[in-house]
């Protein structure tokens, strides 16, 4: 690492006592330097890894936006194609049988279109494109009460102006995934949302009453990585994902991302 240089008055003795003190000093400094060389190269990596993982969650969800937007213009327009031809067969002369497989055709092909459509809004809602987070938020609250009958308290407090649009879709991801791990494993009776612009950020509270987890378990259980891509999505639009959670005590996860700009107030 470099070397040490002690200078002496000429005639003086070295004591080993001082020799062995200077050893230390001279240990303990190229293990501080090695240390902050260390840290620099960590600091370093962690800044190629959020960028390599910035890019490839843009990636994913311009992928998501793809397949959205091909199931809702090219499947979903032929099932409904399909279903208008259907309805016009009803109009032939046919057999009690030939018109009851008739409706089940046509309930299977109405059933394969909301499928498609419920599909297409998973992947990438384009109500998040066109209106922004605080309406794709609710509709997919609205959504998620009349799959799982779970009632959702929602709150949307000065979200009249847009956000960028990495802020909007890392909050709608990770509204989703919280929501999906109520709906998995918290057995809850109720979600309250609160999404919330004010001093220049933007906050987002997400609690329910389910049975709730051991953090430090959850962390360490390779199956459990929900709560690192909320984090991690937190962390790449400059916020912070906070969650809290205990075994009967439900969950809490709190989000807040700085969003300068146009106040909301």
């Amino acid at each position: 690492m470099g070397a040490l240089q002690v200078v002496y008055p000429p005639g003086s003795r070295v004591e080993d006592r001082e020799r062995q003190l200077l050893l230390a000093i001279g240990d303990q400094v190229g293990v501080a330097l090695e240390n902050a060389r260390l840290l620099t190269e960590l600091r370093r990596k962690e800044a190629v890894r959020g960028q390599l993982l910035e890019k490839v969650m843009t990636a994913q969800e311009d992928e998501r936006k793809r397949i959205a937007r091909e199931l809702h213009d090219e499947t979903s327009q032929a099932l409904a194609s399909l279903a208008v031809t259907l309805r016009s067969i009803e109009g032939y002369p046919l057999t009690d049988e030939q018109r009851d497989r008739l409706a089940q055709v046509q309930t299977m092909a109405t059933a394969a279109l909301r499928g498609i459509h419920d599909l297409a809004f998973q992947l990438r809602p384009s109500v998040l494109d066109e209106a922004g987070l605080a309406p794709a938020i609710e509709r997919y609250l609205r959504g998620f009460t009349e799959r799982y009958g779970v009632p959702v308290d929602t709150q949307v407090v000065g979200m009249r102006h847009r956000l960028p649009s990495a802020i909007e879709t890392a909050l709608y991801r990770i509204t989703q995934e919280a929501l999906t791990n109520v709906a998995r494993h918290a057995q809850a009776s109720q979600v309250s949302v609160l999404v919330e612009r004010r001093n220049g950020s933007v906050l987002l509270l997400i609690e329910d009453n389910g049975r709730g987890f051991s953090m430090s378990e959850s962390r360490e259980n390779p199956e459990r990585l929900g709560i690192h891509g909320m984090e991690e999505r937190a962390i790449l639009v400059g916020g912070r994902c906070t969650i809290e959670s205990q075994p009967g005590r439900g969950t809490s996860v709190y989000v807040e991302v700085p969003a300068p700009g146009e106040s909301d107030e």
